[in-house]
This record gives structure tokens, sequence and C-alpha cells, in this order.
């Protein structure tokens, strides 16, 4: 006898209309096991995207080479400042206005560099990966921070802090320039001073 489709389909649903089983739970498992998956996938997305950021951070202000910046800024501001050890710096107004218009800074901006109560105390030309750096260092008659800018070429900011020891690093970018701000104490404070000071450039 032939059969058509239509007929097996119906012969078949007629077979096993009474004893299909209940996929319920095995749907729903499937379901859960599903959300586990995006679950997972959302988390590993976000780690990778913290990571990609805190490369992108610690980027700034690094030499060609792979040479952490970062902890030479630091080991600079220790010697240099905390440690004071000997070194030529240029302390008249003079002195220092040519010396920062070498690095393309205006008076006005080493001014705004500094925060409330801090004045700009003396300033030099340092070397950081084998490339020359503005040096300016900043007191309130107890506390002193280091500032090293320079210019750069390309534009768009992006900011990134860590620390080296007992020094906060806060180093940001701006059009036109590179920048960072080293001290002794709160990493948040070093890069509130280093977003304050970006945006005077």
């Amino acid at each position: 006898m032939d059969l058509r489709d239509d007929d097996i389909d119906a012969r078949l649903c007629a077979a096993y209309s009474d004893g299909l089983p209940d996929a319920s739970a095995l749907q729903q498992a499937v379901r859960k096991r599903i959300a586990a998956e995006r679950a997972r996938l959302w988390i590993f997305m976000g780690a990778a995207a913290a990571v990609v950021l805190a490369a992108v951070s610690i980027g700034i202000f690094q030499h060609t080479r792979g040479t952490d910046i970062y902890a030479e800024l630091a080991r600079d501001h220790r010697r240099e400042v905390v440690d004071q050890q000997p070194r030529r710096w240029r302390s008249e107004p003079a002195e220092i206005e040519t010396l920062i218009a070498r690095y393309g800074v205006t008076a006005p901006m080493v001014k705004g560099f500094a925060p409330t109560g801090f004045r700009l105390e003396h300033a030099k030309t340092c070397a950081m990966a084998g490339k020359p750096v503005l040096h300016l260092v900043y007191t309130d008659g107890s506390r002193q921070f280091s500032v090293y800018v320079r210019q750069r070429t390309g534009t768009g900011f992006r900011a990134g802090s860590t620390s080296v020891d007992s020094e906060q690093v806060a180093a940001f970018e701006r059009d036109g320039f590179e920048a960072a701000i080293v001290m002794v104490g709160s990493g948040a404070e070093c890069l509130q001073w280093a977003r304050r000071a970006a945006s005077i450039l």
C-alpha cells in the first residue's frame, strides 16, 4: 500500500500523541546552560577589555623599545627631588623662561600646572629613555612634586597612573604634549593633579 507523506505524518502523530515525553525539564536545563555560557563570555570579554585599557594606560610615556618610563621618572624624582642629589637647576625667572621655551611650554602653562598653594621652585632638562624632557619642580614649602613635559606629535587625550615604590606617577598625553606628575603621597591625588595639568595644555 502506497502512503503519501501526509498519511505518514498523521499516523506518526497518532501513534505518539499519548506517549510523548515531557521535555520541559530538558528545555529548562538547556536554557540555563546557554545563560551560563553567555555570562562566562561577558566576563571574559570584560576582562579582556580591562587588560587592553591597562595596556593603553601603561603605554603612555613609554619608550618604543619597551623601557618603562614610569619607573625611570620615579627614580629621577627620588634622586633629584627627594634625595636632593646635586644638579644644575634653573631658578631665575629669565633662565626658566628661556628653558621652557625650548619645549614649547609657556609661562601661563607653567603657572597653571601648580595646584593652589604650590609654586614653581626650579627647572632643568632631563634625559628620559635617551630623549630630553623638561623637569619642573613645585613646592608648597613642605611638599614637592615633579612635572615632566615634552612635545609630541599626535592628538587626543589619555591618562594612566601607577605606583613605583613610594612614588606615585600619573602620566597623560594631550594634543601636542605628553607629561607626567611624580610625587610621594596619594595615587588619587597624583592622578587628579595630572588631569588638572592636562587641562592647561
